[in-house]
Order: C-alpha cells, then structure tokens, then sequence
C-alpha cells in the first residue's frame, strides 16, 4: 500500500486554491482556479466537487479533503455560517460533498487552516501556546492553547481582528463595528491611509511614488524608496499593529506569535514600530516569554492546513 495524501482547498473571495500533501506536510501537487462569488454558493461548490472528484481520480492514494472559508463556520454541521467575501449566509457547504465523494470531508476557517500549518510545520512548530496572525485585507488569527487549537462556542474564536482600539471612532469595518484593529493596520488600512495622504500631497504639489491603482505592494515598494507618505503610514500601522499584539501578549501569554499574509512581507516597515509599541504596552513578565516572529510557509499555509484538517483529524 502506497502512502496516504490528503487534498486541501483554500477558498478565497478571488481565488480557490487545491493543494494535494503527504504526511510530512509536503505539497506535491497544486492548482487554482478564480472564485467569482458572484456566481452563486451552489455553482462554486459544484465546480469544487467536480475538481475534488478529478484530483481523487489522478491520485488514488488521496483519503481525505479539508476545505478553508473565509468567514465563520461551523465545522462539526459543514456549514458557512457567514462568510462575506463569499456572500454566504448559513450555507451546508459540506452535503454534497458528503454524498458525492468516497472520501471524509472536513471544513474549517481559513486563517485557522493557516494556523494548523504553521503550528504543525512552520514558524510555531513545537509550540504549546501560539497565536497565528494573518495580516491582510482583514487580520485573523488561529490560536492554540496547550496544544489545542481554540474554537469557542460557536466557531467564532480568533477574530482579533474585531478587537476595538478605537472606541466610538476611526472607519467602519465590515463587521459594522468601528475602531476595529483591521482598520487600523491591515492591508486595506495601509491602502486607504496611502491614498488619502497622495490626495492631500497632490493637492499642496508635494511628489510621492504613489499612484492609482494602490495595493500593499505598490505602498511597500513606495516605502522601501523612501518615499514619505509611504513611511508615515507604516509607521502608523505598525503602531496599531504593535497594540493590538499587546493586547494578545497580556491576554493569552503566548510563546510565540507569527505573522503571515500579504501584508507581512513588508517586513521591518510595519514590524519595527509594531515591536517598539508592544514593548511599551505590554506586560513584563509575557513579554519576556514571547516571539514575534515571520510565517515560514508563505502562501501555501492555507491549503497545506486545509488538508491537514484531514490528517490531524481535528474534526471528531
């Protein structure tokens, strides 16, 4: 008997990523495809099952499917409880899946999919306490208490991308909330910050290397040359960045909190500042304990973790 492989699926709002692993966490096989949510819950999950049942054709040694959303969800019923990327609201996304595929089917958060990833053979490997930070459009996290990764009582934990820092200010967030962290230094902060100081520069005829259309790589690379406007936004972001890690560093007392998504790879822009603010907020005794340190398994974390749902059998 050959060795078991596992498929993952890391549905995104753009992008649905299908990775195929082995038991050592190496990805030995990948492919994409583009989401288009607008196309509806019911024809997307069609199309996975179609690519899931060609994968598990081509590869006959494939036991398993894990499959990230983006939202909250239900892993123990398969359903979407609300993932507003997707458009989904209280979708059974795993019943024809159930139904179609000889194989166990598994469902999971996206970012906790990251966190599985990175906790079972990246940056938090060997860790009992860690929490997993995705930075980008939004800020999510999977956290992992003893060893277990935390859940809450509805599939809802992690979202620290909710914590207010801003109480009754600062920009709507998607969440209807405002003051949000992922406000205030995630991607979509940066960009929107980055646009609104080119603005004000076109207006008093300052130059900048920022242009129309932004994303965070534009702003990085702006930042990088040591463009002003660049430099100022992550410095603020960084600062957000930084209290928002505070509040993690006194809260659960971590061994070890990595960073990963889009957003990280600036680098030392953001987390300079983050560090020198986290420093100054947190408490002694779990800031003598922690580690800030970089994602190692870059894109890929999500459908590696994906799959790994099936392996690590995190699904009773």
């Amino acid at each position: 008997m050959g060795k078991e492989h596992y498929l993952g699926i890391d549905v995104g709002g753009s992008t649905i990523v299908y990775g195929v692993i082995t038991a050592e966490g190496l990805l030995i096989k990948e492919k994409s495809s583009s989401t288009n949510p607008e196309r509806g819950a019911s024809v997307i999950l069609n199309e996975i099952l179609r690519t899931c049942e060609a994968l598990i054709e081509e590869d006959s040694s494939i036991v398993g499917v894990g499959m990230g959303l983006p939202g909250t969800v239900d892993p123990q019923r398969g359903i979407a409880r609300d993932c507003p990327n997707l458009h989904w609201l209280n979708i059974d996304v795993l019943a024809p899946f159930r139904t179609g595929l000889r194989v166990p089917v598994y469902l999971e958060n996206d970012v906790r999919c990251m966190a599985l990833a990175e906790h079972t053979f990246g940056a938090a490997r060997g860790t009992e306490n860690a929490i997993c930070i995705a930075l980008g459009t939004g800020i999510g996290s999977g956290i992992f208490v003893r060893g277990d990764l935390l859940r809450g009582t509805s599939g809802a934990a992690g979202e620290v991308g909710h914590m207010t820092l801003i109480p009754g200010g600062g920009e709507q967030c998607s969440c209807r909330n405002s003051g949000c962290w992922e406000t205030l230094a995630s991607a979509s902060a940066i960009i929107r910050n980055a646009r609104l100081g080119m603005e004000r520069a076109g207006r008093m005829g300052i130059p900048t290397l920022l242009k129309d259309p932004l994303d965070g790589k534009k702003v990085t690379h702006a930042a990088l040359k040591g463009d002003s406007i660049a430099l100022a936004v992550f410095e603020e972001a960084g600062k957000y960045l930084g209290i928002g890690l505070a509040n993690l560093v006194n809260l659960f007392n971590p061994e070890c909190i990595v960073i990963g998504g889009g957003m990280s790879l600036a680098g030392d822009l953001l987390f300079s500042p983050a560090k020198n603010e986290m420093l100054k907020r947190g408490m002694p005794n779990p800031l003598q304990d922690v580690r800030i340190v970089s994602a190692e398994l870059g894109c890929s974390a999500g459908v590696i973790g994906a799959a790994l749902l099936c392996l690590l059998g995190t699904i009773k």
